[in-house]
C-alpha cells in the first residue's frame, strides 16, 4: 500500500500541539495601505507538529505566495506541473492561484511551519526562488535561528493585533525569508567548511548517480562512521543514506518529467543498479510509480 493512500482520515488542521494565527482581513489591508510594511504582508502563519493525517487542497489555489518548511517527517505537495516530496530541512513555495493539493506520509507524518504572504514586493520575492514563476522546493540549511524566527512571529502575533506587533511581524517576515533565500549568509558564512553534515550533504548533491555508503561520507568529512550518523540524523531528521535516497529520488523526479530516458536508464542515472527496487522506492516516496510519474507530469 503506498504511503499516500486515500484516507478517510483527512484533516486540515487540529493537530496536537499546533499554532496557527490568521490575521483578519480588515487588518490586513490596512498593512497593504501602510509604506512600511506593504512590500510584504504576512497573512497566516502556523505550525503543525507530526501533523497525522494532514491533507489539503485548493483547486483555486490561494490568494497568496504560500511556504511550508519541513523540519520533520514528510509529505508531497501536487501542483499542475508536478508533484514534490518534501521532507526535514526541505521547502516549498507555491506562487498565488494555482491549484494545489499537500499531505503528509501516513508512516511518517511531517511537521511542517507555514505562512502565507503577499504584497508589493512579494511577486520579485519569489523571483528569486523561481525563475519560470512556478511553485519551487529546495533544501536548506538547518538553522536554529530560522525556528526561532518562526515561533517570536507567533508570540507577538498570539499576543495580540496591535498596530505596532503587526509592524514588527510585518518588518521580520523580511528577515524571515531571507533565512531561505540567503542561506549562508544567514547562518553567519560559515557553511560547509566546518560543518560536517552540510559538507556531506553537498558531496551527496554531486554524486547523486553513484552509491554512497556511511562510511565513505564520514570519511570525506574526517568523522568516524557512528558520530556521524548519529549528528547528521540529530540534525537532519533522516538516517545519511534515506536522506540520500530522498535526493536521488527528487532528481529522477526532474528526469521523468524533463527528459525522454527511459525508466531504467533513470534509474542507473541516479546510483541505482536494481530498476525494480528504484520503482519500489520511487512509488513509497512519491505515491506514484515513475511510469505513473512520467504519464502525469511530462512536460
Amino acid at each position: 500500500m503506498s504511503d499516500f493512500e486515500n484516507s478517510m482520515n483527512r484533516l486540515q488542521e487540529g493537530f496536537p500541539g499546533q499554532r496557527m494565527v490568521t490575521l483578519p482581513d480588515k487588518l490586513i489591508d490596512e498593512l497593504s495601505a501602510t509604506p512600511i510594511v506593504s512590500g510584504l504582508v504576512l497573512t497566516d502563519i502556523g505550525y503543525y507538529p507530526r501533523a497525522k493525517y494532514h491533507y489539503r487542497e485548493r483547486i483555486y489555489g490561494s490568494d497568496e505566495f504560500i511556504l511550508i518548511y519541513c523540519v520533520d517527517g514528510r509529505g508531497i505537495i501536487e501542483v499542475p506541473t508536478k508533484q514534490m516530496a518534501l521532507y526535514p530541512n526541505s521547502f516549498c513555495i507555491i506562487p498565488p492561484g494555482t491549484p494545489h493539493k499537500y499531505q503528509t506520509s501516513v508512516t511518517d507524518p511531517w511537521s511542517i511551519y507555514w505562512l502565507h504572504f503577499k504584497g508589493g514586493m512579494a511577486a520579485a520575492f519569489f523571483e528569486r526562488f523561481s525563475h519560470d514563476g512556478e511553485a519551487v522546493l529546495s533544501d536548506v540549511l538547518f538553522d536554529q535561528k530560522r525556528l526561532e524566527l518562526f515561533e517570536g512571529i507567533l508570540d507577538v502575533l498570539e499576543a495580540g493585533f496591535a498596530r505596532h506587533h503587526l509592524e514588527y511581524v510585518s518588518l521580520n517576515l523580511w528577515q524571515l525569508l531571507s533565512s531561505f533565500l540567503y542561506q549562508t549568509l544567514f547562518g553567519g558564512g560559515g557553511v560547509a567548511q566546518d560543518d560536517p553534515v552540510s559538507l556531506a550533504v553537498e558531496w551527496m548533491k554531486r554524486d547523486l548517480g553513484i552509491e554512497l555508503s556511511v562510511t565513505e561520507l564520514a570519511a570525506r568529512v574526517n568523522c568516524s562512521p557512528s558520530h556521524f550518523y548519529a549528528l547528521f540524523k540529530k540534525q537532519m531528521g533522516y538516517s545519511p543514506l534515506k536522506y540520500f535516497n530522498q535526493l536521488r529520488i527528487q532528481k529522477s523526479c526532474h528526469l521523468l518529467s524533463f527528459s525522454d530516458l527511459t525508466v531504467k536508464e533513470i534509474s542507473a542515472q541516479t546510483g541505482f543498479d536494481d530498476p525494480f527496487y528504484f520503482s519500489r522506492l520511487f512509488k513509497n516516496v512519491m505515491g506514484l510509480s515513475p511510469t505513473q510519474y512520467r504519464l502525469k507530469y511530462k512536460d
